[in-house]
Order: structure tokens, then C-alpha cells, then sequence
């Protein structure tokens, strides 16, 4: 019996349930199907998936350590997943390589753009020299985030960044490759100071910013799918359509749902698509 005791004492101290798993279950990057399909693996089905019904009745479980790991892996699995992102200036310097302005700087640069009070620092980073006109920074961060569970409120993200002069000369790119928020955080801070550095050493005109595509440019999602539809009828010098790396879809409950289709309204439970040429859709 007291056997069985330590034994229950102990699953209870390392696997979280009630309160003590809710900030894996909300402040993650875990979807609402996520959450409904570990429901449904215990017999649980909820007509709604929105994570107001799906949380507390998770909460009241005592998962399993593989049920616990499934979810853990999941966000792992959506955190590690490599978001790039690119940008680029017009570049004026003529005989001026990127090396010439920025290899003595880089060090500095870096470690100033972390602060004591950030919930995440520098763990390490690698610059190599590709050539003049091209360098690669690797790097990881170490996140402290307070509303994880206790076995991830300390991990590693790692983070790229490319910084690449074209053959023509005439435009320098950057190009960051991002994790988790805080890697894109720490890549935007990189590439403003790459660029305000630049605009110092009169390699970059000091009145333009730097150019790049994103989300909010646009005034609805209709937008975003005539731009990325563009990219089938023309071909651009400075853009090059890559792929599709995420997409998320959903019902529009500003409209009307079709009459002859309620009947999914609420029960869609998984969506699959089937990417191109063998790539996956992350």
C-alpha cells in the first residue's frame, strides 16, 4: 500500500493537471483541433472546439504520460517549425562589400539586442563568412517563459540569419529563419540594426526603409491570395514565390452559412491538404 502511495505521489508531482496544466493547455501554440482530438481520444466530444469549452474539461483529467507527452511533442513539433522571413535594401556602395562595414560590428551588434529584464537571452551564436557579400549568424536563444509548464519553462530556439549582397550589387537581402515569436523578435532587432548600420556607413540611402512584403500591408485576406495568385501570371526581378508554409482556413461568420451545408457548421474536425511536388504544408 505505501508503495502505491509513493507511486501516486510521485506521478502527481511531475504530471500537471487542474490549474498547473491550463498554461500549456492556453499560452502555447497548441490549436483548438489539437485540444479536441485528445478529447476525443478519451471519448469526449464538444460540438464547439473553441478553447473555452475544450480547456476546463481537459483540466479536470489526469492525463496519461503519453497523453502529457502527446501534447508536449505537438507544441514542440509547431515551435521547431522554420518560418523565413525576407527583406531587402537597395544598395548604393558601389566598391564597398557587406564584409567591409560589417566585420568588426557584428559582435557588438548581437550582444547588445538582448537586455537583462527580456524573457530570453543569447545562448550562443556563429557568424561565418560565406564570402564578402554574404553572412550567415546561427544562432540559439534561451527562453524563460513563466507561463509554460513546469517542464518547459526554460528551452532552446534556434534562429538564422543570412545577410547577402546580389550578384548585380545593387540590393542587399536579408533573410531570417525563425522558431518561436521571440527568434523573430530578436531577427527583427538584428536586421534594424544591420540596415541602421548600413544607412551609417552610406552603403544604404539614409531616407528609404527597408522593403518587404507582410501581412499587414493588405486589407484582407481576399488581398494576400490576389498577390500570392500574381506570382502564376508574372515574374519579378526582386520577388520569388517559394512556397506555402502554413495556412490557416476557417468559416467566415460575417456571412451567411449555406443553408444546404449547416450541417458542418460546427463539425469540421480536420481539414487535410495535400502540398505540391512532395512538400509539406506546416
Amino acid at each position: 500500500m505505501n508503495n502505491s502511495n509513493n507511486l501516486n505521489s510521485e506521478l502527481s508531482s511531475l504530471l500537471p493537471y487542474g490549474d498547473g496544466i491550463k498554461p500549456l493547455l492556453v499560452a502555447s501554440s497548441l490549436s483548438e483541433h489539437d485540444l479536441r482530438f485528445m478529447l476525443q481520444k478519451r471519448g469526449v466530444f464538444v460540438k464547439a472546439p473553441q478553447r473555452n469549452n475544450t480547456v476546463p474539461l481537459l483540466a479536470s483529467m489526469i492525463l496519461s504520460p503519453n497523453e502529457f507527452e502527446t501534447l508536449r511533442n505537438r507544441q514542440h513539433q509547431k515551435e521547431s517549425n522554420i518560418k523565413p522571413f525576407t527583406a531587402q535594401s537597395e544598395w548604393i556602395g558601389q566598391n564597398t562589400s557587406v564584409a567591409d562595414v560589417l566585420s568588426d560590428k557584428l559582435d557588438t551588434i548581437i550582444k547588445s539586442l538582448t537586455k537583462e529584464e527580456s524573457p530570453y537571452s543569447i545562448k550562443n551564436y556563429n557568424i561565418s563568412y560565406l564570402s564578402n557579400d554574404k553572412i550567415l549568424i546561427e544562432g540559439e536563444i534561451e527562453r524563460r517563459d513563466w507561463t509554460k509548464d513546469v517542464f518547459s519553462i526554460t528551452s532552446l530556439h534556434p534562429w538564422r540569419f543570412t545577410i547577402e549582397r546580389s550578384a548585380a550589387g545593387n540590393i542587399v537581402q536579408y533573410i531570417a529563419e525563425t522558431t518561436v515569436p521571440e527568434t523573430k523578435h530578436l531577427t527583427n532587432q538584428f536586421q534594424a540594426r544591420i540596415h541602421q548600420q548600413f544607412q551609417l556607413s552610406k552603403v544604404v540611402d539614409n531616407t528609404k526603409t527597408i522593403q518587404r512584403v507582410v501581412a499587414t500591408h493588405f486589407k484582407g485576406n481576399h488581398f494576400i491570395f490576389e498577390y500570392l495568385f500574381i506570382f502564376t501570371k508574372i515574374s519579378f526581378s526582386s520577388l520569388k514565390f517559394q512556397r506555402i508554409i502554413d495556412i490557416e482556413t476557417g468559416i467566415d461568420n460575417r456571412l451567411n452559412f449555406p443553408d444546404n451545408f449547416k450541417w458542418l457548421k460546427g463539425n469540421i474536425g480536420e481539414l487535410k491538404l495535400t502540398a505540391l511536388h512532395g512538400k509539406k504544408l506546416e
